[in-house]
Protein backbone atom coordinates (compact mmCIF):
# COMPACT_ATOMS: atom_id res chain seq x y z
CA UNK A 1 0.00 0.00 0.00
CA UNK A 2 2.85 2.40 0.76
CA UNK A 3 4.20 1.90 -2.77
CA UNK A 4 0.86 2.74 -4.36
CA UNK A 5 0.36 5.78 -2.14
CA UNK A 6 3.83 7.07 -2.98
CA UNK A 7 3.20 6.70 -6.72
CA UNK A 8 -0.26 8.32 -6.49
CA UNK A 9 1.24 11.36 -4.73
CA UNK A 10 3.33 12.02 -7.84
CA UNK A 11 6.71 11.34 -6.28
CA UNK A 12 7.55 9.00 -9.16
CA UNK A 13 5.88 9.90 -12.43
CA UNK A 14 6.37 8.54 -15.94
CA UNK A 15 6.72 11.15 -18.67
CA UNK A 16 6.51 8.65 -21.53
CA UNK A 17 4.35 5.81 -22.83
CA UNK A 18 5.83 2.71 -21.16
CA UNK A 19 4.28 0.37 -23.74
CA UNK A 20 6.30 1.97 -26.54
CA UNK A 21 9.16 3.52 -24.55
CA UNK A 22 8.59 6.99 -26.04
CA UNK A 23 6.50 10.14 -25.97
CA UNK A 24 5.74 9.97 -29.69
CA UNK A 25 5.32 6.29 -30.53
CA UNK A 26 6.13 5.08 -34.02
CA UNK A 27 4.42 1.72 -34.34
CA UNK A 28 5.80 1.01 -37.79
CA UNK A 29 8.26 -1.84 -38.03
CA UNK A 30 6.72 -3.69 -35.11
CA UNK A 31 8.68 -6.90 -34.50
CA UNK A 32 7.95 -9.22 -31.60
CA UNK A 33 10.91 -11.42 -30.72
CA UNK A 34 10.80 -14.90 -29.25
CA UNK A 35 9.86 -15.02 -25.60
CA UNK A 36 11.97 -16.74 -22.99
CA UNK A 37 10.05 -18.59 -20.30
CA UNK A 38 11.52 -19.56 -16.94
CA UNK A 39 8.93 -21.12 -14.66
CA UNK A 40 6.08 -18.66 -14.17
CA UNK A 41 8.07 -15.70 -15.58
CA UNK A 42 8.75 -14.70 -19.18
CA UNK A 43 10.41 -11.89 -21.12
CA UNK A 44 9.39 -10.81 -24.61
CA UNK A 45 11.51 -8.36 -26.64
CA UNK A 46 9.71 -5.97 -28.99
CA UNK A 47 11.20 -3.60 -31.57
CA UNK A 48 9.25 -0.56 -32.76
CA UNK A 49 10.00 2.16 -35.30
CA UNK A 50 12.17 2.14 -38.38
CA UNK A 51 15.92 1.67 -38.91
CA UNK A 52 16.63 5.37 -38.25
CA UNK A 53 14.74 5.50 -34.93
CA UNK A 54 14.43 2.00 -33.49
CA UNK A 55 13.04 1.49 -30.00
CA UNK A 56 13.54 -1.71 -28.05
CA UNK A 57 11.06 -2.58 -25.30
CA UNK A 58 11.16 -5.68 -23.11
CA UNK A 59 7.92 -6.92 -21.61
CA UNK A 60 8.20 -8.98 -18.42
CA UNK A 61 5.29 -11.30 -17.82
CA UNK A 62 4.05 -13.43 -14.95
CA UNK A 63 1.85 -16.49 -15.38
CA UNK A 64 -1.20 -16.40 -13.13
CA UNK A 65 -4.17 -18.74 -12.77
CA UNK A 66 -6.03 -17.05 -15.65
CA UNK A 67 -3.04 -16.66 -18.02
CA UNK A 68 -0.02 -14.47 -18.74
CA UNK A 69 -0.02 -10.87 -17.48
CA UNK A 70 2.42 -8.01 -18.06
CA UNK A 71 4.11 -7.29 -14.74
CA UNK A 72 6.80 -4.86 -15.90
CA UNK A 73 8.11 -3.04 -18.97
CA UNK A 74 11.64 -1.78 -19.68
CA UNK A 75 12.88 0.26 -22.63
CA UNK A 76 16.23 1.46 -23.86
CA UNK A 77 18.15 -0.85 -21.53
CA UNK A 78 16.70 0.95 -18.50
CA UNK A 79 15.31 -0.63 -15.39
CA UNK A 80 11.63 -1.52 -15.44
CA UNK A 81 8.86 0.97 -14.77
CA UNK A 82 7.97 -0.73 -11.49
CA UNK A 83 11.35 0.27 -10.08
CA UNK A 84 11.10 3.76 -11.64
CA UNK A 85 7.80 4.19 -9.83
CA UNK A 86 9.23 2.90 -6.56
CA UNK A 87 7.15 -0.28 -6.62
CA UNK A 88 8.45 -3.64 -5.49
CA UNK A 89 9.07 -6.49 -7.93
Amino acid sequence: MKDLAKASEGENVLDFDPFTGSQDPDLSGLAIGPGQITGDRATVPVRLGDATRPTRVVYRLTHEADGWRICDIASGGAQGIRRQLGLRD
